[in-house]
């Protein structure tokens, strides 16, 4: 049995905020009665959600500041978790406010403090925001309130292991210096810090998704393999306006594959100013395929300026959602009924990519490098044995790595193509089913164990 207590205090105009312990029945009935932060109550409820179904492996509770310090926890494993948003995340400023009564048990090894950025990445901004510049005012904090144990100090944030390493990487530099600046009105001299502050590179996508699968009384592997006659090659989902989204779409359209498609996109033309706002890249691409001495890119560059709006199509989905609000749930004919996926994640892998291994298809992904590497340091297979995954490595915003997935795509369209991915079906469902297996019986919460 392991023993886990979480405190959650709220730091408000640098005060802490005595926290409210949630009760189980409370939570499941209100979120009124516990609120650490504006729209984090999935983290809680999905803590509590896991201790009612595995209470043999965990003994999960939910402690008050002052049941740390005044009660006898020690032995057990306690985490004080402070949460910031992406706009905040390098201010790193509650943690000059975190109580003396804390900070005492941290330097004591008793607390383990988590910095905590669950979702997605830091908001950083070149030359101004930087990693470089976030870690510097963390230490800076942890010096001013004489937070030494760097050894009970984690920062969690919402990544793969690609960004965890740079991150971990900065670190080493930052603390390697011994001196610090006048910024916050710090003396100069050795800072005693002992040991360094682990970077946590924690997939929370992977984990806050799987309780509400698991509900999900459904193996449509089976019907996937089974069924032959299958009405198009692949399924295409863009729904929300993004422009690798767009770009990769409208590459697909030229190349006239979308016939071949079940796909899914929202209503909106490229001179609506609104939607240049949330897609700048527009313009920039536009030129580079202009002046660019790839014909194919040329001729790219004609089909946007010719036909540069996006139609109105969408797919049936089953209208469950987890409790981040992310749809989980998707029409098991659209699975049954397509080859494989092409999945356009914005940045960390998400739950695109994890429902799809869920439902047992094989995919594609369109979104940063590494995506796939990622995914096989979770343990995870990809589909190496039917695409060529060089553009895996590819820069994100190379042109060449959407001509690349869209001209294999194309190939699957043809009957040549086809009958390929139906004489690799073997080895595709051995791929499809191992990775489902491994999302339904791995730990998801083995982070909790390991610290």
């Amino acid at each position: 049995m392991i023993n886990i207590n979480f405190v959650f205090d709220k730091i408000e105009n640098g005060d802490p905020v005595e926290n409210i312990v949630p009760c189980k029945t409370q939570y499941e009935e209100t979120w009124s009665y516990f609120n650490p932060w504006f729209g984090e109550n999935y983290l809680i409820k999905d803590i509590i959600k896991y201790n009612n179904d595995i209470d043999l492996k965990y003994n999960i509770n939910f402690i008050t500041t002052k049941d740390l310090v005044n009660k006898n926890y020690r032995g057990y494993k306690n985490f004080y978790i402070i949460r910031l948003p992406d706009e905040l995340f390098f201010s790193m400023w509650p943690v000059a406010y975190i109580p003396r009564s804390i900070v005492n048990e941290i330097n004591s090894g008793n607390v383990t403090l988590i910095i905590a950025n669950f979702f997605g990445h830091p908001l950083f901004v070149p030359e101004l925001i930087t990693c470089k510049l976030t870690l510097r005012n963390l230490k800076e904090h942890l010096y001013l309130n004489k937070i030494h144990n760097l050894n009970y100090v984690k920062i969690w944030i919402g990544c793969e292991q690609d960004t965890m390493a740079s991150w971990s990487v900065g670190i080493t530099q930052e603390f390697a210096v011994d001196r610090l600046s006048h910024q916050y009105g710090a003396e100069f001299g050795p800072t005693n810090f002992i040991g360094l502050p682990e970077v946590l590179g924690v997939n929370i996508y992977e984990k806050c998704i799987i309780p509400r699968l698991q509900d999900i009384d459904v193996n449509p592997i089976n019907e996937y393999v089974e069924h032959k006659d299958k009405s198009h090659v692949f399924l295409f989902m863009n729904r929300s306006p993004r422009f690798h989204r767009y770009l990769m779409f409208k590459i697909l359209e030229q190349l006239k594959t979308l016939d071949y498609a079940l796909y899914s996109s929202m209503s909106y033309s490229m001179s609506d100013s609104a939607v240049l706002s949330v897609m700048p890249e527009y313009i920039d691409y536009l030129e580079q395929l202009k002046i660019s001495s790839n014909v194919k890119f040329n001729e790219l560059h004609d089909y946007l300026i010719n036909n540069p709006n996006m139609p109105d199509r969408e797919l049936p989905n089953d209208d469950l959602r987890d409790f981040t609000g992310i749809v989980v749930s998707q029409s098991l004919q659209n699975f049954k009924n397509t080859y494989f996926s092409v999945i356009t994640e914005t940045g960390t892998l998400s739950e695109k990519t994890f429902k799809t291994i869920f439902y047992g298809h094989p995919f594609i992904i369109v979104g940063y490098p590494g995506r796939l590497a990622a995914l096989k340091s979770l343990g995870y297979k990809t589909f190496d044995c039917v695409f060529d995954e060089s553009y895996d490595q590819m820069d994100y915003h190379s042109i060449e790595k959407y001509m690349c997935i869209a001209e294999q795509i194309q190939y699957f369209c043809t009957d040549e193509g086809k009958q390929k991915f139906i004489d690799k079906m073997p080895e595709i469902e051995e791929v499809i089913r191992h990775n489902r297996n491994l999302f339904l019986t791995k730990d998801h919460y083995e982070i909790w164990a390991k610290l």
